[in-house]
């Protein structure tokens, strides 16, 4: 093959980075709130796919599972922004968007605002509070609804708590408020602290 000639150091997934699921998760739907029964905290798997197939965390790129109607079920810490920020129990998580992804690209630099809107709206949509544009915090974080959260192996170039190769079950959390900022880009950010 080309790829094996290449000088590049790019990780390209060891070949599972367009692999397709082999199966489906049926235990529950996909707009399951709550823990996936038969999966334990602590549960590791190779591949983003096989989080997929697990039903933990369904989608195989994106950091948010969720619908803006409803709320957001499930969300994988990677260190895909620079403003994220994990202390273990409990983590700032940089909502998607403002980047430009055309050309086929997976990631990229932040380069425009993130706005409440779609996979941020539904994450927000979790915090026991109003939503609001300008942010909320809840009263009472614990009666929020909860969101699975994963952490992948490539978190660990912020976050100490991330594993060492592929991705971890890490159990249920809450979010306790988010809030507009301007991050480190230049751009401003919805900002979302979860606790557990």
């Amino acid at each position: 093959m080309a790829s094996a000639n290449s000088s590049t150091t790019r990780d390209w997934g060891k070949g599972m980075a367009c692999a397709g699921r082999t199966k489906e998760c049926t235990i529950v739907p996909p707009n399951h709130f709550g823990p996936i029964p038969g999966v334990e905290v602590g549960t590791m798997w190779m591949f983003r796919v096989q989080v997929s197939e697990s039903g933990v965390h369904r989608p195989h790129v994106a950091g948010i599972h969720g619908r803006e109607s409803d709320g957001a079920y499930s969300i994988v810490l990677s260190g895909g922004y620079e403003d994220d920020l994990d202390e273990g129990e409990d983590f700032k998580y940089t909502g998607s968007g403002g980047r430009d992804l055309s050309g086929n690209k997976r990631c990229a630099e932040q380069s425009c605002d993130q706005t409440l809107t779609r996979m941020n709206k539904a994450l927000a949509s979790n915090c026991n509070a109003a939503l609001n544009k300008n942010g909320a915090e809840a009263k009472d974080w614990k009666a929020g609804k909860p969101v699975r959260v994963v952490r992948n192996c490539k978190g660990r170039k912020h976050s100490e708590y991330s594993p060492e190769e592929g991705n971890r079950y890490d159990g249920i959390y809450k979010v306790v408020k988010y809030w507009p900022e301007k991050g480190k880009s230049g751009f401003l950010s919805m900002e979302i602290f979860i606790e557990a």
